[in-house]
């Protein structure tokens, strides 16, 4: 499962190998034992990947085997690719713009959006 965490400073990707349900039903119950209010909600997000990370060019081929329209991809420019994910939006307040998202696609395609990604983080270290 890819996990994106949205914050007014930027996001940050992680990789889980745990089941989409059981982590939304965690999620509840810690929720709940807070005393917060959770909002989940099906929706698309998106995120930028420069153009000169990893094999962005072979997006197509590595995107195979998705769900019809689960991950989708565009150029933006010349300097970045869009990555966009099927999935579901948890947040305190759905007006905001911070919270977390979910998507659950086959782990081959999960690996290598998390490692292009990473890739991507470390050229802006470098």
């Amino acid at each position: 499962m890819l996990k994106i965490i949205y914050s007014e400073t930027g996001f940050h990707l992680e990789l889980l190998s745990v089941d989409r349900q059981e982590w939304i039903d965690r999620r509840v119950e810690f929720a709940a034992s807070m005393g917060e209010v959770i909002i989940i909600n099906q929706q698309r997000a998106t995120f930028l990947l420069p153009a000169s990370t990893g094999d962005v060019t072979g997006l197509a081929a590595n995107l195979l085997g998705a769900e019809e329209g689960s991950v989708t991809w565009h150029r933006c420019d010349c300097d970045y690719v869009e990555i966009g994910l099927d999935g579901e939006w948890i947040c305190a307040d759905m007006d905001g713009d911070e919270g977390v998202f979910i998507a659950r696609l086959p782990d081959r395609i999960e690996s290598y959006l998390w490692e292009l990604w990473h890739a991507a983080m470390q050229e802006l270290v470098s």
